[in-house]
C-alpha cells in the first residue's frame, strides 16, 4: 500500500475560549504531567530566554531555525527542504507566523548552579561535623552516612553542570519553532533541536505557544503528528517517544482518515511520481 498524503493522526490540545485567560492557562498546565511541569520550570530558571519574531527580521529567525533543523534531520532523518523554502513559508504568511527561538544564557545557569552548589556543600559541611562529633551515636551516624552518599552525588553532578555550561559561553540557541495562528486554531508546524539540550540537560518544551493560543483565543492547538501508526505494538512505533513527550499534555490524540493515491497505471506512476521526484531532488540539492 502507498502511504498517506497527509499525517495519519494529530496531537491536539483543546482550550476554552470563554473562559478567563490566565485561568484557562492554568487549567490547561495544571493537566500537564509532574515531570512536564519541571521541564517548564528548568527551561524558566536554568538560562532559557525565549526571544519571539513576528514579521520583522524573519531571516534572521529563519537562519536560525533552519541551521537547527539541518542538526535534528541529522540525528532523526525526518527530512528537511533548503532555507528559502521556509522563508518565503513564513514571509507569505507573515501575519500569521511566528518563529520562537530559545537560547542559552549561561551566566544565569552557572550562578544558579553555583547557588545550589553552596546549598549542598553547607550541608555537607554538617554532616561531616556531626560525623566526626564523638557524641554523636552510631545509629545517627548510620542514618547520616546514606544522606551524606547522595548529597555527594547531587554535587558531584553540580559541579559537572558548570563545566558544560562553560563550553556553551557563546549562548548558542537551543531551539526553534515554527508556528502559525488562523482564526480559532493555532499550529505548531516545524520544530528543531539542538544537541546541546542533551548536554545540558533541558527539555524543549511548548508552553509558550500554549500560552499564545490561549491569549488569541484559540480553540485548540494542533501539535503534530506523534505516531507513523505502521508497527502492531505502539511501543515498536519509531515515533513512540514523540507521542510519549507530547501525551505529557494530556491532549488529545487523533486518527485522521488520511489521503491515498488511486493508481490505474503503475508505470507511468512510477515515473511520474517515484523517478522524476528522485531526480527532482537530486537538482534542487545541486542547487
Amino acid at each position: 500500500p502507498l502511504p498517506p498524503l497527509q499525517p495519519s493522526n494529530n496531537y491536539r490540545l483543546c482550550f476554552h475560549p470563554e473562559n478567563d485567560p490566565t485561568k484557562e492557562e492554568q487549567r490547561v498546565y495544571q493537566n500537564y504531567t509532574q515531570g512536564l511541569k519541571t521541564d517548564i520550570q528548568n527551561a524558566q530558571t536554568r538560562g532559557t530566554t525565549l526571544e519571539k519574531y513576528h514579521k520583522d527580521n524573519l531571516p534572521f529567525a529563519i537562519d536560525i531555525f533552519h541551521r537547527l533543523l539541518v542538526e535534528t534531520n541529522e540525528k532523526k532523518g525526518f527530512g528537511v527542504r533548503d532555507r528559502d523554502y521556509y522563508l518565503r513559508f513564513a514571509e507569505n504568511l507573515k501575519d500569521f507566523v511566528t518563529l520562537y527561538l530559545y537560547k542559552y544564557d549561561h551566566k544565569k545557569d552557572i550562578a544558579l548552579t553555583q547557588e545550589a552548589i553552596s546549598g549542598l556543600e553547607s550541608r555537607l559541611e554538617a554532616i561531616q561535623k556531626e560525623l566526626n562529633n564523638p557524641e554523636t551515636a552510631e545509629k545517627r551516624k548510620n542514618r547520616l552516612l546514606p544522606t551524606k552518599r547522595e548529597l555527594e552525588s547531587q554535587l558531584a553532578a553540580k559541579q559537572k553542570r558548570i563545566q558544560t555550561a562553560e563550553k556553551h559561553r557563546d549562548d548558542p540557541y537551543l531551539s526553534a519553532w515554527f508556528f502559525i495562528s488562523l482564526g480559532n486554531k493555532t499550529h505548531y508546524l516545524y520544530g528543531a533541536n539542538s544537541v546541546f539540550l542533551r548536554d545540558l540537560k533541558l527539555t524543549s518544551t511548548y508552553h509558550d505557544m500554549v500560552r499564545d493560543s490561549i491569549l488569541c483565543g484559540a480553540e485548540s492547538m494542533n501539535m503534530g503528528g506523534s505516531l507513523k501508526l505502521s508497527t502492531k505494538e505502539i511501543k515498536d512505533d519509531p515515533m513512540y517517544d514523540v507521542y510519549l513527550h507530547k501525551q505529557k499534555h494530556n491532549g488529545e490524540f487523533v486518527e485522521m482518515p488520511g489521503e491515498y493515491l488511486l493508481v490505474t497505471y503503475p508505470k507511468l506512476f512510477d515515473l511520474l511520481h517515484n523517478k522524476l521526484k528522485y531526480f527532482r531532488r537530486i537538482i534542487f540539492r545541486k542547487k
